[in-house]
């Protein structure tokens, strides 16, 4: 089965049972202009959907092998599942990305899908860089790929500000500066 396939039935089936969420990750990063390879699906997850999604996973076959405060991880039971990571958005930045989530339709997928938009998107891997490094090549590879083709669209004073929680803030002028000229 595909990413395309499996994202689709996530979909269809967080949505079936409100959940709020929203597409993170690699394939959110292709659905908004980038080009990236990857090897499993991660979403962003309202805290208080979370045992609703325990069950939605194990009806399709998922089981749940990571749980912290922040994060969960399902690995499909048969090989052509794939594994699903989920990150918790129990605070009220992480909540607000959900709120600003837009539907979006892609080549490939039966449904559309929910999607964090790009500026938030931005923030999470901003977020990933600062709390590990060894992820830092990646991540700033999928920052300048969502900036650079999202270029005229994009909202800098909230991708600055993320860069700023992360004391970061030099990094964010730098990106601006090599993707609009300012």
């Amino acid at each position: 089965m595909s990413h395309a396939a499996i994202l689709s039935t996530l979909a269809g089936e967080f949505a079936r049972h409100r959940i709020r969420h929203a597409l993170i990750g690699g394939m959110a990063v292709v659905l908004l202009g980038g080009s990236r390879a990857t090897r499993d699906l991660d979403f962003l997850v309202h805290a208080d959907d979370l045992p609703a999604v325990d069950g939605i996973m194990a009806r399709l076959g998922y089981r749940r092998t990571v749980r912290t405060d922040n994060f969960s991880h399902y690995e499909g039971r048969h090989g052509f599942q794939g594994a699903v990571d989920v990150q918790h958005a129990a605070r009220p930045v992480s909540q607000a990305m959900l709120r600003r989530a837009r539907v979006r339709k892609a080549p490939g997928l039966r449904r559309a899908v929910q999607v964090l938009q790009p500026e938030d998107l931005i923030g999470l891997k901003i977020q990933a860089l600062a709390n590990d490094p060894t992820r830092a090549a990646r991540d700033r590879a999928d920052i300048d790929e969502l900036a650079v083709s999202r270029r005229g669209r994009i909202e800098w004073r909230r991708v600055l500000a993320y860069f700023a929680d992360f004391n970061l803030r030099h990094e964010g002028k730098r990106l601006r500066r090599r993707v609009t000229g300012r």
